[in-house]
Parts: C-alpha cells; sequence; structure tokens
C-alpha cells in the first residue's frame, strides 16, 4: 500500500485506521526475536514497519479511549525500556534501527504532550 492509498483509508475509516495502526506496533515490539525472525533487522524487529506506523499515529490526535491510550503508553513503555538495554549487536546498523524506533516513538511522547491544554499545568 501506498502513502496515497493510506491517506484515503486515513480520511474514509479513521477509527478503524487509528486501531490498527496502534495495535500493529504493540504487537510487533512486544513481539520476541523468533516471532518476527523474517522481519528483524539486526534484532530489531520490522524496524521500518515500526517507523512508518509511529509516525502515522503523530496525525492522529492522541486517543480519548483510557484502553487504547493504555496499549499506546505500553508501546511506549516497551520501547523505551528496549533502548535502556544493552546492544545485542556492535554492528551501526543495529543502533540506527533500534534509534529510529526510539526516535519516533519519542515524538508521539512529545506530540500527546502538546495536546494537553495549558490550564492541565496550572
Amino acid at each position: 500500500m501506498t502513502d496515497q492509498h493510506a491517506q484515503i483509508v486515513i480520511k474514509l475509516f479513521p477509527k478503524v485506521a487509528l486501531t490498527g495502526v496502534l495495535f500493529t506496533p504493540v504487537r510487533i515490539v512486544t513481539a520476541s526475536y523468533t516471532d518476527l525472525q523474517d522481519y528483524t533487522y539486526y534484532f530489531v524487529p520490522a524496524p521500518w514497519l515500526s517507523v512508518k506506523l509511529l509516525r502515522l499515529l503523530q496525525h492522529y490526535p492522541p486517543p480519548e479511549d483510557p484502553g487504547v491510550r493504555g496499549r499506546l503508553n505500553e508501546c511506549l513503555d516497551t520501547i523505551l525500556n528496549k533502548a535502556q538495554e544493552p546492544p545485542k549487536s556492535k554492528k551501526v546498523q543495529h543502533s540506527n534501527a533500534k534509534n529510529a524506533v526510539l526516535f519516533e516513538a519519542i515524538s508521539i511522547i512529545i506530540h500527546s504532550d502538546r495536546q494537553v491544554p495549558f490550564s492541565y499545568y496550572g
């Protein structure tokens, strides 16, 4: 599916697209190495797909539903925890793939924080 096709799906079915976009990175991030062995790049499961989906989530407002928000927080927590683990490879490709996913997770955290009304801060 091209970016243009994804934009059409998002415009026609925003809630359905958001659910699919959200739950796919959760499955990828929480999967073990053997589950996604064909899609693993230097011990990072499906980094290109993860980056694309995390970037796509930034086009939506933060989820209001507590269940969906909880899944997103679980995904982001897992990404942040995996970033603190010692590297499984000394190759630069491993750190690049790991950091690409980490940077998109940080961007979502910043995006979510931007949506909080200023009255929340006191």
